[in-house]
């Protein structure tokens, strides 16, 4: 309920954004399109699967009140910054896809132009939130310590990952006019790993000690991730290069070659294949004790060599 609200208000400012009026009508079309597809699996899930408003019959006894370790400043902007980030994800991820089906006309904005306060924004957001958790983790766990590699915690780094990797890439575009298909994929595999993230945490697709176990939600989760993973592989492998589109005010120069590797250029493009690779291999440990069912009768992870 708070991630969805959280899309529809952060799309709603973008509507009433002066940039917004850079996009022709075709991409606003698809744009919106995309985006209420993302409200209505939300909305789906809330009044089906996971409603947060259903009654108990009967009504439970009393509880035991809220765990103590849970009462800290930590856990309080935790988990709404998270899902805040998360959400965050989506508006570029939609844009992103719009344009790569509606070829932009010669005055229209590049997406790449428009989103960039967005995903700032919700970086930092997830960034607040994964290091308030760590706090949290820090401070309040008994046997002291970070709380590492656990499936939950990674489910988050993933798509910080991305998006960290995304920040660096966008203005090799906009300066340089390459990437540009890579920078559609990276904007859909962050809002991607978003819901591949909620399906760890509430899939019950591994064991977690802060995981919710098994769930109704695990199914949709898992096929919204699919989906939404297979259109930004899509949505990439059609967008068109903004130099075959003519030069506008939303890019500068003519696009280039792939710089050197040894430039300044050609060092952020190397440290964006590290956070990539950091965050499939982070990704594939996490899932390998689901993928492992697939062949084991007895579900195994790796051993502690591996970390």
């Amino acid at each position: 309920l708070v991630w969805a609200a959280a899309i529809a208000l952060i799309c709603l400012i973008f509507q009433r954004s002066r940039v917004y009026s850079h996009l022709g009508d075709s991409t606003r079309m698809m744009f919106w399109a995309l985006h209420f597809l993302v409200v209505a699996f939300f909305l789906l899930l809330l009044v089906t699967w996971s409603n947060p408003f259903a009654r108990l019959i009967p009504a439970p006894a009393d509880g035991l009140g809220l765990n103590p370790i849970l009462r800290h400043p930590g856990m309080i902007l935790h988990p709404p910054l998270l899902l805040l980030g998360y959400a965050g994800l989506a508006l570029p991820a939609c844009l992103a896809a719009a344009q790569s089906f509606i070829p932009r006309k010669g005055t229209e904005y590049a997406w790449i132009m428009l989103v960039r306060p967005y995903v700032l924004t919700a970086w930092i957001a997830l960034t607040a939130g994964i290091v308030l958790g760590m706090w949290w983790a820090y401070m309040e766990l008994g046997w002291g310590g970070y709380w590492a590699w656990d499936p939950v915690e990674n489910a988050s780094l993933i798509p910080w990952l991305i998006a960290t990797a995304f920040l660096h890439t966008a203005p090799l575009e906009r300066n340089r006019q390459i990437l540009s298909r890579a920078n559609v994929l990276l904007a859909g595999l962050a809002f991607a790993s978003t819901l591949a993230a909620t399906y760890l945490t509430r899939g019950g697709a591994v064991d977690s000690l802060h995981s919710f176990g098994q769930s109704s939600v695990s199914l949709p989760l898992l096929t919204a991730t699919l989906l939404s993973l297979a259109l930004a592989i899509t949505a990439a492998g059609g967008s068109r290069h903004p130099a075959a589109l003519g030069n506008t005010p939303a890019l500068r120069g003519p696009a280039q070659a792939l710089p050197p590797l040894l430039s300044r250029d050609g060092l952020i493009y190397l440290g964006v294949w590290l956070l990539l690779a950091l965050a499939a291999v982070i990704l594939a440990a996490t899932f390998l004790p689901a993928m492992s069912s697939l062949w084991l009768k007895q579900p195994a992870g790796l051993t502690p060599e591996f970390y």
